[in-house]
């Protein structure tokens, strides 16, 4: 669980009191997201992250608006000569 914490960037502690009912104070953002998206990522269902993280902001209140970037068109040019 220490490397899994390191590797999230937060403590072995954290991810424990995570995994607690009776918490005294909620877990930061980061850590609450990233546990939820391993706990979903057990499931024999894909997790698609985008959607999960627009749901997960809107139980926050905030509205986020994804915008798929356009593919490219025949006249685009990825490398610009100079």
């Amino acid at each position: 669980m220490e490397d899994f914490a390191r590797l999230i960037g937060t403590t072995r502690q954290s991810l424990s009191m995570w995994e607690k009912a009776e918490r005294p104070s909620p877990p930061s953002r980061t850590s609450d997201l990233l546990m939820k998206l391993v706990r979903q990522s057990l499931s024999p269902k894909p997790v698609d992250l985008l959607p999960f993280l627009v749901e997960e902001a809107r139980k926050w209140g905030v509205v986020i608006q994804v915008n798929l970037p356009r593919p490219a068109g025949p006249n685009d040019t990825l490398i610009q000569r100079v």
